[in-house]
């Protein structure tokens, strides 16, 4: 009789290690692969977004140097009228278009002991326009007179990546406009060189 309860308490403890066993196992899961065209599509539209994202960067570098540039030649021109002013002296502003360089000198051609001016590389000046004359090669030579007043001129600039970038310099006043095309740099040119007796006042 012990044995036999022995057995029936041996059996039921079997019986609830299974149950328990049974109950403790995690039910399966069917996970299901990506394909190869799904992988390459992903792929394919990644390197599109990335090579748009380059491009854009690139862009806005590339128009942030040349803002730079220009920069640097307004600030050339600034300091020539400012010098010839305070020295009260006329001075000439040389721009050799073939060289990417623009410097200072006096009236008789010799040099200011200032540094010229450099373009970086792969931007160069392709014209210049002064006293209805148009220069896309050599020499040009700017008088600065003993007030700091040029006839105006006017450059246009490009870059390495193909930017072009109009820079016009009044004259009288050394203030310095962006013209947004050749016509309209032109036009504005025209309208300096005009007599003022042809002049239009602008109310």
């Amino acid at each position: 009789m012990p044995r036999k309860a022995s057995l029936i308490r041996r059996q039921s403890i079997g019986i609830h290690r299974r149950a328990f066993s049974m109950n403790c196992r995690r039910p399966a899961v069917h996970r299901q692969a990506f394909s190869l065209i799904e992988i390459t599509a992903v792929i394919l539209v990644l390197a599109i977004i990335a090579g748009s994202v380059t491009l854009r960067m690139a862009g806005t570098v590339q128009n942030a140097r040349m803002g730079d540039v220009v920069g640097q030649i307004e600030q050339f021109d600034r300091l020539m009228r400012l010098h010839a002013r305070q020295h009260d002296r006329p001075l000439r502003l040389v721009v050799n278009m073939s060289a990417g360089t623009i410097k200072r000198t006096d009236p008789r051609g010799s040099d200011e002991p200032y540094p010229p001016l450099v373009l970086p590389d792969g931007y160069r000046m392709a014209k210049l326009l002064v006293k209805g004359q148009a220069a896309e090669s050599g020499s040009v030579s700017i008088t600065c007179s003993r007030l700091g007043l040029t006839p105006s001129y006017a450059l246009l600039l490009e870059g390495p990546a193909g930017q072009r970038k109009w820079l016009l310099a009044a004259g009288l006043s050394g203030r310095f406009v962006e013209p947004n095309s050749d016509d309209q740099t032109r036009n504005i040119m025209a309208a300096a060189a005009a007599p003022k007796a042809l002049r239009v006042a602008v109310p």
